[in-house]
């Protein structure tokens, strides 16, 4: 199933809270993990994106 990740959506939140709203089966179902080549291909995406906010770039570096 392909996935899809839209700059303007992009949120930064706690772990804590994002931990406290899973709901198994519900809201979604953890796969897998990014390899670290896909995880830097989707940073380094966000950062050249005008979608993104400039709050969230600046956190990434």
């Amino acid at each position: 199933m392909p996935t899809f990740i839209y700059g303007d959506q992009v949120e930064d939140y706690e772990q804590a809270l994002f931990e406290s709203n899973y709901m198994e089966g519900i809201d979604y179902v953890i796969l897998d993990i990014l390899v670290k080549k896909e995880f830097d291909a989707i940073i380094h995406c966000f950062r050249n994106s005008n979608s993104v906010r400039f709050k969230i770039k600046k956190m990434i570096g």
